[in-house]
Order: structure tokens, then sequence, then C-alpha cells
């Protein structure tokens, strides 16, 4: 498989998270850094409550 994604994005995030959480099951975790100059890394998330959720990662650098 291949594919190409472009994105030109300005974002202004401001986030106020409260959880509660009783976890049985299964469990994901994922961490994205970037460092230096012409690096990029952006994560979505898609939660559909109480039948699923996914995650996207992407990592770039120059």
């Amino acid at each position: 498989d291949f594919s190409k994604v472009y994105f030109n994005e300005i974002l202004k995030i401001k986030k106020d998270v409260t959880t509660d959480v009783d976890l049985d099951g299964n469990l994901a975790t994922a961490e994205a850094d970037a460092y230096g100059s012409d690096t990029m890394t952006q994560t979505f998330a898609t939660v559909i409550e109480g039948k699923y959720s996914n995650s996207v990662s992407i990592a770039a650098a120059d």
C-alpha cells in the first residue's frame, strides 16, 4: 500500500480533560515527539463511545 498525505495547518489547541476510567479488557497507549527543525508528529484519534476507538499517527522528518 502507498499513500500520499499533505497537510497545511495552523493549530491552536487549548484542552481541559477530566476522566474517570474503570477498564477491564484492552488498553493501548501512544506517545509522539518531534525534535529539531523540519520535524513533525501528529496523532488523530476517534472514539465511538461503547463501541470502539482508533488512532492514526503521522511522523515526518526532512
